[in-house]
């Protein structure tokens, strides 16, 4: 796959965001779009920023415990994981943006 399809595939595995009763899903969207939609240096480290600030805003406040914990735990350890070694989308979307779904729309 080219960069550019993984891009595509980055961002449109992020529709679901969309779809999440809080502003929160909204603003995962639009930041994934952007980061994964340009590759920009400053818009990757937003989305990141953003990503940590956001889960440790839903962990904080969530009543679905332990289970958001470990959906965001899951997420980061696979978010790790695939950007030291792997870069695959796949696993992106399946383990890190998933799980992350998973917790946002029970938060």
């Amino acid at each position: 796959m080219t960069r550019m399809g993984r891009c595509h595939a980055l961002w449109i595995s992020l529709v679901p965001f969309l779809f999440v009763r809080s502003r929160i899903g909204r603003a995962v969207f639009a930041n994934g779009v952007l980061a994964h939609g340009t590759q920009h240096e400053l818009a990757v480290r937003f989305d990141i920023a953003c990503n940590l600030a956001f889960a440790a805003y839903v962990n904080c406040t969530s009543s679905y415990q332990p289970q958001t914990l470990g959906l965001s735990a899951v997420a980061l350890l696979a978010w790790l994981w695939n950007r030291r070694h792997a870069k695959r989308p796949l696993v992106h979307a399946a383990l890190v943006q998933l799980p992350l779904l998973c917790a946002a729309a029970r938060f």
